[in-house]
């Protein structure tokens, strides 16, 4: 079977908060776009209380014609691409039959856009809201309607209000969708441990500086899902200051951020000494850069042709 199809188990547990951490793929066979589930599942809610260990979930990659595809998983492909564009054939399937709204597209004489910072999300989800409307001969949208959205009502009451106060050149037109969309807010990762984990054995001095410093390095997928994440990595120090021997000691949320952290140790120095060091300990963390800026996404032009 084509490694692309095969289905792919993932184990984890669930906090008390009901968040999923632990998470770590039961194979090791790559599977080519399934870097995505892993974050997909750090940002899954389930019911607080109780923890619970041992848990899995098995994700199955479905082949179907675009014809039987869900317009909600294309519409949300159109808005938040995983490297290769929607196909026509994909917003064929989600334009209206009756449509005369994209071919060509009507020129917009004022694009207006909702006030996402304004707009409430829960973290580490993606919201769209799909408007759907016709244009009356002056070019004013009319006949307003959310056609699809995941259902962030904030977001849909402001991605209308929005269309209904853009205006396009003058010509009717009946069928026309828009996205507005938010990109996720950042997530942040399980409680990070206070302290290090000592190691009698340990020679690395706890106030040695980096030669070449570690640099940051956030996971794409989970960038763009906003999950935060942290890891404890130990390593040895050559006397030349080279790092080896790296290895994850823990964790969170998923076994993919300690493998990002490996390469962020991997890639710093330290100063020459005489032996070098054994069983150094550090921490890295995974964070949004600036929280408090909407994500470059958030208000983009859509790809044609909505």
């Amino acid at each position: 079977m084509n490694n692309a199809l095969k289905p792919v188990t993932i184990n984890f547990a669930v906090d008390t908060n009901g968040r999923p951490h632990a998470i770590k793929r039961n194979s090791t066979v790559f599977v080519p776009f399934g870097d995505d589930l892993e974050p997909v599942l750090a940002t899954a809610q389930f019911t607080r209380g109780a923890p619970h260990a041992r848990c899995q979930v098995t994700y199955e990659a479905i082949a179907d014609d675009f014809s039987a595809a869900p317009i909600d998983a294309l519409i949300d492909y159109s808005v938040f691409p995983g490297g290769v564009r929607l196909p026509k054939a994909g917003y064929a399937r989600v334009a209206p039959a009756d449509s005369s709204c994209f071919d060509p597209q009507p020129a917009v004489r004022n694009r207006v856009y909702p006030d996402f910072q304004a707009i409430p999300q829960v973290p580490g989800a993606r919201h769209w809201s799909m408007i759907g409307f016709d244009i009356d001969g002056q070019g004013r949208p009319i006949k307003l309607r959310v056609f699809r959205s995941t259902g962030n009502a904030a977001l849909d009451k402001a991605s209308t209000k929005a269309i209904a106060e853009s205006r396009f050149a003058p010509g009717a037109r009946r069928g026309c969708l828009y996205p507005h969309w938010k990109a996720a807010t950042p997530l942040p990762a399980p409680s990070t441990p206070d302290d290090l984990p000592p190691n009698a054995n340990a020679t690395c001095p706890v106030s040695e500086a980096w030669k070449v410093k570690p640099v940051l390095r956030f996971p794409e997928t989970y960038r763009r899902r906003g999950v935060e994440g942290w890891a404890v990595i130990g390593y040895d120090v050559a006397p030349w200051g080279a790092t080896g021997n790296v290895r994850v000691i823990a964790s969170e949320p998923s076994e993919q951020i300690g493998a990002a952290a490996l390469n962020v140790v991997r890639l710093a120095t330290k100063e020459s000494s005489p032996k070098g060091y054994v069983n150094c300990v550090t921490r890295v963390r995974f964070v949004m850069a600036d929280q408090t800026k909407p994500a470059p996404a958030a208000a983009g032009e859509p790809p044609a042709p909505f």
